[in-house]
């Protein structure tokens, strides 16, 4: 369960799928919507990115901590519409995803961290 979506259960099945894979889907998940809404699974018709994953897997088993890293980011920008959000959302998811080792994902990310 998550902190930040009470509305999602317990589960004493594993994860369906590992990291890199789950991020995966939650991107592609978010691809097919037009905006995100914030704060809850689902809202008056719009989802967080967590409730697009479920409305297209809807059997998928994700791990509580993944879950909360990814709310997180959802909730973190409470002033931008829904399509900023998903902007934002999906800027992150790519970031994320090139951090776990999955290229070939185009669009815009984060700036590269200086080292």
């Amino acid at each position: 369960m998550s902190r930040l979506r009470p509305e999602t259960l317990d589960s004493n099945k594993p994860q369906t799928f590992n990291e890199r894979r789950t991020f995966e889907i939650i991107y592609h998940a978010v691809m097919k919507r037009s905006g995100l809404g914030e704060g809850k699974l689902r809202d008056n018709g719009s989802t967080c990115a967590l409730g697009a994953l479920w409305d297209e897997y809807p059997r998928v088993v994700v791990a509580s901590d993944l879950m909360e890293e990814v709310a997180a980011v959802n909730d973190s920008v409470p002033y931008m519409t829904k399509r900023q959000r998903r902007a934002h959302v999906l800027l992150w998811l790519r970031w994320k995803l090139d951090r776990l080792g999955a290229h070939g994902i185009r669009g815009p990310r984060y700036p590269k961290e200086k080292s």
